[in-house]
């Protein structure tokens, strides 16, 4: 509920979006909106692309990103 709500703090539309922790519990997850470098501002994954958990929990070493915003199921 924390991330959802920090996303919607951020002007994120979720509409047919889940917010999931970044991590191993994401695994499978089909990316929705595309999260974003903190410093280059590129995308780090791009939108429609399937993460494993072993993605997710790298992303979240290497960038400090604690959420990601998925397709509904």
């Amino acid at each position: 509920a924390m991330y959802r709500q920090h996303a919607i703090d951020c002007g994120v539309d979720l509409t047919g979006c889940a917010v999931v922790p970044c991590d191993h519990r994401a695994d499978g997850c089909i990316v929705k909106i595309p999260p974003i470098h903190p410093e280059t501002m590129d995308e780090m994954v791009p939108e429609g692309f399937r993460l494993t958990g072993e993605q997710c929990e790298t992303l979240r070493i290497e960038t400090g990103l604690d959420y990601l915003i998925v397709q509904a199921e």
